[in-house]
């Protein structure tokens, strides 16, 4: 038995194959936890329901390609319909009129011609998912902070002085004074102060930088824990590095790296990009011509990363306190 090439067919099958494909890969993302490295939490969801989509579009692609009599029905990459009896009775009825056959309008399902182009073309589709499922998911972290820089949260002009001037507030007993716009970091200021430690967790790791910042004589002794990766730059001391974690608002593109100078004898023994975890006290340093908090570092030791390694804003954390 000769075997026929069914152009249309198989263009089918590989774009039905190309949809689950990709619907396998997000789904796995989402099963795994990975999916936490691309999208923030809260865009989740809608990524979940994207790969449900093309799932379920690449499994009804198939279908129509494999279930008998259906399959006439699906459009070619040339965008005509194929149905192999409308094809039968026009070959019949030429046959019969002018004694020889031809394809429809010159329309042919045999090999295509193009079929080099087509290669390429699902080439775009099938190199990056073959590479999605063969390269491990890893974070970005140092390498990210070398093309964007890492932000220290300076703090602005007026934050952290502890006189109430035209246009300020005060936002509670604890005398944390500020504008209207930022009263919220100083709603969370007041909070931060009244812990006997200030633990920078991956939950307001952001706000409680930027409250940290802009009251820096309140919290300068306090006791404070941290744990990140290390990164260095210029600028900074043999004794100094940084402590960093990486920041995503809503996905993967608009990530920036934050943290804070750390200072320390024994600096050195800790490499770039590697994580650590210090313990210490709150100070005050100049980097670059602005005023920021530093840790001095009373113990430091090497961590592990967390599954998911990046820090999420809250933009109502204000009402949660």
């Amino acid at each position: 038995m000769r075997f026929k090439w069914d152009g249309m067919k198989a263009d089918q099958w590989i774009k039905g194959l190309i949809l689950l494909g990709f619907g396998a890969f997000l789904l796995r993302l989402d099963w795994t936890g990975e999916m936490l490295l691309y999208v923030s939490p809260s865009l989740r969801i809608y990524a979940r329901l994207s790969a449900y989509g093309l799932a379920a579009g690449g499994l009804l692609q198939l279908y129509l390609c494999a279930a008998p009599g259906r399959s006439r029905h699906l459009a070619c990459a040339c965008g005509l319909h194929s149905d192999p009896h409308e094809h039968s009775h026009e070959h019949s009825h030429h046959s019969h009129s002018h004694g020889h056959s031809h394809d429809h309008a010159g329309h042919s399902h045999g090999a295509p011609a193009g079929s080099v182009r087509q290669a390429m073309l699902y080439s775009l589709f099938l190199l990056p998912l073959l590479l999605g499922f063969a390269l491990p998911n890893t974070s970005l972290a140092g390498s990210l902070a070398d093309s964007k820089g890492i932000n220290l949260a300076h703090a602005p002009a007026s934050g952290g002085r502890a006189v109430q001037g035209p246009g300020q507030i005060e936002a509670g007993t604890d005398g944390f004074h500020t504008d209207l716009y930022n009263k919220d970091y100083a709603k969370l200021a007041e909070w931060l102060y009244a812990k006997p430690e200030i633990a920078m967790g991956d939950t307001w790791f952001i706000e409680s930088l930027n409250a940290l910042n802009m009251f820096p004589d309140r919290f300068e002794g306090k006791t404070i824990t941290m744990t990140g990766f290390v990164y260095r730059q210029e600028g900074l001391t043999d004794s100094q590095f940084i402590v960093g974690r990486m920041a995503m608002i809503h996905c993967a593109a608009d990530m920036m790296p934050y943290g804070i100078i750390a200072v320390n004898d024994s600096a050195s023994q800790f490499k770039d990009n590697s994580w650590v975890s210090v313990t210490g006290t709150v100070a005050r340093t100049e980097y670059q011509d602005q005023q920021v908090i530093q840790i001095v570092v009373t113990e430091a030791k090497e961590a592990k990363p967390s599954a998911v390694p990046y820090v999420y804003p809250d933009a109502g954390f204000a009402a949660k306190l």
